[in-house]
C-alpha cells in the first residue's frame, strides 16, 4: 500500500514542477518581448534627436533665414526622404524650433531641439 502512494506523490511533484517551469518560461518571454519593445523605441528616439541635431548644424553652417511664422523641411542624403527628415520652424515670438521625424508606417516619432 505504501509503494502505490509514492507513485502518485512523484507524478504529483512533476507535475507541479512542469506547471512552475512554464510560468517562469512565460514570465521570461514576457520580459524580453517587453524588452524588445522599449529598445526599438529608444533607438527610433534617438534617430529623431540626431535628425534634429543634423538640421541644427545644417541650418548653422548655411546660414539660413527663416521669417517668422515660416518653416522648411530638410531632407538628408542617403536617407529615406519619406521617412527621415528634419523640420525647422520658426515661431512668431522667434523661437526655432528643430523637429527631427522618423516615419513608421501611418505614425512617427518626433523629437525637438529648442533655439530660444
Amino acid at each position: 500500500m505504501r509503494k502505490s502512494s509514492r507513485k502518485g506523490v512523484a507524478l504529483a511533484v512533476a507535475l507541479a514542477l512542469s506547471v512552475l517551469f512554464l510560468i517562469l518560461g512565460m514570465a521570461y518571454l514576457t520580459f524580453i518581448g517587453t524588452d524588445y519593445f522599449l529598445n526599438g523605441t529608444n533607438y527610433t528616439s534617438l534617430q529623431a534627436y540626431y535628425l534634429a541635431k543634423s538640421g541644427l548644424n545644417w541650418y548653422t553652417n548655411h546660414g539660413f533665414y527663416l521669417s517668422p511664422g515660416s518653416s522648411v523641411t530638410i531632407r538628408f542624403q542617403g536617407l529615406n526622404p519619406q521617412r527621415y527628415f528634419c523640420k525647422v520652424i520658426r515661431q512668431t515670438n522667434g523661437q526655432l524650433i528643430f523637429q527631427g521625424v522618423v516615419q513608421n508606417g501611418n505614425s512617427g516619432f518626433r523629437k525637438n531641439i529648442v533655439i530660444p
